[in-house]
């Protein structure tokens, strides 16, 4: 069943279709709801730092192999590009209703949900053109050293989706169950150093962000490690 879910969804993200690879077979599979150890109330997503990327640990808990590795790897691909695609290098979509159930997924709906005070507040910086009435919260996740992200940026939840599981994939340290496929992943540390350059690129200040840039740099070395083996 993996390697059919795999195979499928390495043809999607191959072919460009990207936005049926994020409601594929293999997305339902990552996003799979799971009540027992999604954080469902605020109280509780109040105390956990990094409140999305604590969720996506609790995704990446269910990687058991390589090609479940390799499965969220794409998956993270596909989000990336699709924010790539609607923000620089084009082209835009016509109907923005086919993110419909991807921006968010339905898992994370609860997460990143706008109480009715806060929405009539944040209301000002949301917009149709947007597509999405979580857009600020996904926004806020973005924020770094206390640097906002730009407000028009589109779709900065498929970002932040990116974000998170490559640097998951990448940065294992202390989950050595976790370690033992994704070290087999060697494009995913390039993957995850073009996201930090795009969360870079996204924030609203002239120079870049200590602790992102830091990352970044890091990134780049173990790449060129990564290749020179």
């Amino acid at each position: 069943v993996t390697s059919q879910r795999l195979f499928l969804l390495a043809e999607m993200v191959a072919g460009g279709r990207y936005v049926e690879a994020l409601k594929s077979p293999s997305a339902e599979w990552f996003f799979m709801s799971d009540d027992n150890s999604d954080l469902r109330s605020s109280e509780k997503m109040n105390t956990v730092p990094n409140k999305f990327w604590s969720q996506i640990e609790r995704k990446m808990s269910k990687i058991s192999s390589i090609s479940e590795s390799v499965e969220a790897e794409l998956l993270a691909i596909a989000a990336l590009n699709i924010f790539l695609q609607l923000n620089y290098t084009g082209p835009a979509f016509d109907d923005k209703s086919i993110l419909d159930g991807v921006n968010p997924h339905p898992c994370f709906a609860d997460y990143f949900h706008v109480c009715p005070q806060e929405e009539e507040e944040k209301g000002r910086t949301i917009t149709d053109r947007r597509h999405t009435k979580y857009h600020n919260a996904v926004l806020s996740e973005l924020a770094v050293d206390g640097m906002w992200p730009c407000q028009v940026a589109e779709v900065p939840y498929l970002l932040l989706l990116a974000r998170s599981i490559l640097s998951h994939l990448v940065s294992a340290d202390g989950r050595p169950e976790l370690t033992v496929f994704t070290s087999k992943l060697f494009a995913a540390t390039c993957w995850s150093a073009r996201a930090m350059v795009a969360h870079e690129r996204l924030l609203l200040t002239n120079e870049p962000s200590s602790k992102l840039w830091d990352q970044v740099v890091v990134a780049f070395e173990r790449c060129i490690a990564e290749y020179r083996k």
